[in-house]
């Protein structure tokens, strides 16, 4: 999103297609009632009530339940790839 006059975001469309994607693909991933529990997590985090740490790893463990993200540690040959001297 880009910040325009008057302190409006606009979506950029890249942000449009991204959305469109996961709208589609993962419907729950972007749904008012996710975005609606997000808030209130991060209110209790703020609030003292939860713990962030205890609240990324639940999250880490939704998307990699989704095959969003691999949470399994870089295996030797990744570590390779990765570091080029």
């Amino acid at each position: 999103m880009k910040a325009r006059r008057r302190r409006r975001l606009v979506a950029t469309k890249l942000g449009i297609e991204v959305y469109r994607h996961l709208a589609s693909e993962f419907p729950d991933l972007v749904s008012v009632e996710t975005t609606r529990r997000m808030e209130e997590t991060i209110d209790e985090i703020v609030n003292g009530g939860t713990s962030s740490a205890v609240e990324i790893a639940k999250l880490v463990d939704s998307l990699s339940r989704l095959n969003l993200i691999q949470t399994t540690p870089p295996t030797a040959r990744d570590s390779a790839l990765t570091n080029t001297a």
